[in-house]
């Protein structure tokens, strides 16, 4: 690691929580116990519910394919429409509301930024899931994005990880660059186990990430590990080596909206979406015919870049799976894959601040796309072609801002099956626990696990999709989702994420209801039809707001949709 620190500073020393936690023998998916199981979460960053082979995507994924055809891949799964809330879910197992994460901090309004419950860092009460198995004996490292604090009390080595490459801040560059001016995230932060670090010259951050982890799993002997691999692929800035770049070079010139229809073909295919479901149209997308040459040339790179973007991931997924199998670790490790929120469709190259910086800081000539010094993002046609069928994307709570693939290996996990039944990110952190054999007892004063375990789950997978039994509310910078048998109540906040104009009229400030078991695509409101339901999961919204004490934006029970 000499070639990539610098600014070194003292390391700091993270406390550890006065717990006693069993962790002698883990159990699998039938109750059996079984030798204690090494721990591997991967999180890929913005990317779109329908990107990999398994969830019907086009972009080449063996790994992942691999991965799903030997565990179960969870068709109904849920996470926030943001990054480090869903970060601070998967480690906490409970609201992000009531750690820290009210909002994503770069989103904050004035009145959120003097909530103690929208610090954008995790806040005192929570225990995260690497403490629990630290403290239960295992070995844990974070390679790749934490995005949870950047002051060095806030950063993972003091949330339980013994070892840790982390990016602390939402996004970077893909490779190490110096630009001529910060961007508005200010310069690119790593840190390496409390040392201020850079990514080292010529490293793709992909690439680095795994290197990472592969290096230290190797010095690993005489404990369990829980690793979490957080790559940044393939947020914004679009950027690939560029032998994944020309692989998938004339793929996408038809545009967004063939993707979409393509995909969705498949996905029915697969059983993945049911025969009578509808996508959502894509909202703000240009017909593809009515641009110039020049404009769906440019369009089609960006698709392109996010393709390579992805397949490399995978390609780096399988360089440790690989690992795990030459070192004969692999069955016995649990892997888990998702994203942490639907792919982004707000263009920072076009915004107000980032707009202004790019274009200043960065080359975006054709054949530049891709490389060190360019900054692309998806755009609203692509990132609602990877969310097909759902509605929108990143930001949103709608289904194409939170709904995320999921696969999970694990022990007597039914492979190759399909998981229909509801569920959130707030699960992992229990169903993980269990398979451990790790007490999932909380401390006094602390906030206790909130999710479910998945153990029967991953045992007699159902493929039939089905709603939660209670209410499943999520709220986020405004937006709002009540989510409870059948139906599903959906608020689009008065200050919108990068919604398209044309959807302003009718969605802003308004709730809306889905039968979304018939309806996935969110195509069809019903709230006129169904007046009583919509006012029971409004009612249930506001007694949650009251509970995790949301700053609200706006009043909770305004005029219905129409």
């Amino acid at each position: 690691m000499q070639n990539v620190l610098h600014n070194r500073r003292p390391l700091y020393m993270a406390v550890g929580l006065a717990m006693s936690l069993a962790a002698h023998t883990a159990y699998a998916a039938d109750g059996a116990t079984t030798q204690q199981p090494n721990i591997l979460v991967i999180m890929a960053d913005d990317m779109g519910w329908s990107d990999i082979q398994p969830f019907g995507g086009e972009i080449d994924t063996p790994y992942l394919d691999e991965l799903a055809k030997e565990g179960v891949s969870f068709s109904n799964f849920f996470v926030s429409p943001f990054s480090s809330p869903s970060r601070a879910m998967f480690l906490t197992g409970a609201d992000p509301h009531e750690v820290g994460l009210g909002n994503i901090r770069e989103l904050n309004k004035p009145e959120q930024n003097k909530a103690p419950n929208y610090v954008g860092h995790l806040t005192d009460n929570a225990v995260t899931l690497a403490q629990r198995l630290k403290n239960a004996g295992y070995y844990t490292i974070l390679s790749g994005k934490w995005h949870l604090g950047r002051k060095i009390e806030n950063q993972p080595n003091a949330w339980g990880f013994t070892d840790a490459f982390a990016l602390l801040n939402g996004e970077a560059n893909n490779y190490r660059y110096q630009d001529k001016f910060d961007s508005p995230d200010g310069r690119d932060l790593y840190s390496h186990n409390g040392e201020d670090v850079q990514l080292p010259d010529g490293a793709f951050s992909t690439d680095f990430y795994t290197d990472y982890l592969i290096d230290h799993l190797s010095k690993q002997q005489g404990k369990p590990f829980f690793a979490y691999l957080a790559y940044t692929a393939p947020h914004s800035p679009l950027q690939a080596p560029q032998a994944y770049i020309d692989k998938y070079q004339g793929r996408y010139t038809d545009g967004p909206q063939a993707l979409a229809d393509q995909r969705f073909d498949k996905l029915k295919s697969l059983g993945l979406v049911n025969d009578i479901a509808k996508p959502h149209p894509l909202i703000g997308v240009p017909e593809w015919d009515s641009l110039s040459d020049d404009e769906r040339a440019v369009e089609s790179k960006r698709m392109q870049l996010y393709a390579a973007m992805v397949d490399n991931m995978d390609h780096n997924i399988g360089r440790v799976m690989d690992y795990l199998k030459s070192t004969g670790q692999y069955d016995n490790t649990v892997i888990v894959f998702l994203s942490d929120n639907g792919a982004a469709g707000a263009s920072r190259e076009k915004s107000g601040r980032w707009g202004g910086w790019i274009s200043q800081s960065r080359d975006n000539s054709f054949d530049n796309l891709g490389k060190a010094s360019s900054y692309v993002s998806t755009g609203l046609g692509w990132a609602q072609a990877s969310m097909s069928p759902f509605a929108y994307y990143k930001g949103f709570t709608t289904d194409g801002g939170i709904r995320s693939p999921l696969i999970i290996k694990a022990p007597n996990a039914k492979a190759g099956a399909i998981e229909g039944r509801f569920n959130t990110l707030k699960d992992l952190a229990p169903t993980l626990l269990d398979l451990a054999g790790v007490s999932k007892a909380t401390p006094v004063g602390k906030t206790p696990l909130q999710g479910k375990s998945l153990i029967d789950q991953l045992a007699k997978p159902q493929a039939a999709q089905t709603g939660p039994m209670t209410a499943e509310i999520l709220e986020m910078n405004g937006n709002r989702q009540v989510r409870k048998g059948n139906f599903k109540a959906t608020y689009y906040s008065p200050i919108p994420y990068g919604l398209p104009p044309e959807a302003m009229d009718t969605d802003i400030g308004r709730w809306k209801l889905y039968d979304v078991m018939a309806d996935p695509g969110e195509t069809t409101n019903i709230a006129k039809e169904h007046p009583q339901i919509l006012n029971e999961l409004v009612k249930e919204y506001e007694a949650y707001s009251q509970r995790v004490s949301v700053v609200e934006l706006s009043p909770t029970n305004p005029t219905f949709s129409d």
